[in-house]
């Protein structure tokens, strides 16, 4: 009878390791969400335009309450130039999208424009939804 006990175990059970891996599994579902990039809140202007392609491209953000932002990363608008001239040589893009709320000083954004320029921007654009 005592050979009955000793028996080899010939497997591993990986019911509890299959348990842990979908409550893992659950955990970073429910979770992952908040982890997503959110798009700083801009009201862009309406207007007619014609569909633009889809190209990689650097994004400046401007908002009366949030401020400026360079591809979603919060800066200082000191900080702006800078930070635009050492992406575009990092990454070789030129091409600089203006996400500017309709209620920004069209003096800021002038601004930012000539500075993209100054950047080395070689295409520059501006966000819109379509009117109408």
């Amino acid at each position: 009878m005592s050979m009955q006990l000793e028996e080899e175990m010939n497997g591993i059970n990986v019911a509890p390791l299959v348990d842990v891996c979908l409550v893992l599994l659950l955990v970073f579902m429910v979770t992952s969400s908040h982890f997503a990039k959110q798009l700083m809140p801009v009201a862009v202007p309406a207007a007619v335009t014609s569909q633009s392609e889809s190209q990689e491209n650097i994004t400046i953000s401007m908002s009366p309450k949030e401020g400026f932002a360079l591809n979603e990363v919060p800066l200082a608008k000191a900080a702006l130039a800078t930070e635009l001239k050492r992406l575009i040589k990092k990454t070789g893009i030129k091409y600089v999208l203006i996400r500017a709320d309709e209620r920004m000083p069209h003096g800021d954004v002038d601004e930012i424009l000539t500075m993209s320029k100054r950047a080395g921007a070689g295409r520059i654009a501006f966000a819109t939804v379509p009117k109408g």
